[in-house]
């Protein structure tokens, strides 16, 4: 069996999904509301937690965004072994 070596590029993830729902003046809630999940997971996307790829899509959908523009990834080099 072989086995899995580590990517050699990582990336950050950076979001701009508070900047992009304050522009639409709707609540976290309102935004729960619209794409199906609740304020608190909406609250913690917004501080950088990385939601599951379902709710990026949707929020992208709702936010009328490319979900790259709302989720940029930043590669990096991943450290030598």
């Amino acid at each position: 069996m072989k086995k899995n070596k580590e990517p050699k590029v990582r990336f950050v993830i950076t979001n701009v999904v508070r900047d992009s729902r304050k522009l639409t003046g709707e609540t976290q809630q309102e935004l729960a509301d619209a794409v199906g999940t609740t304020r608190q997971t909406i609250g913690k996307v917004e501080k950088g937690e990385t939601p599951e790829f379902w709710l990026a899509l949707a929020l992208a959908f709702h936010l009328k965004k490319p979900v790259e523009e709302l989720f940029i990834a930043t590669p990096y080099s991943a450290s030598p072994p």
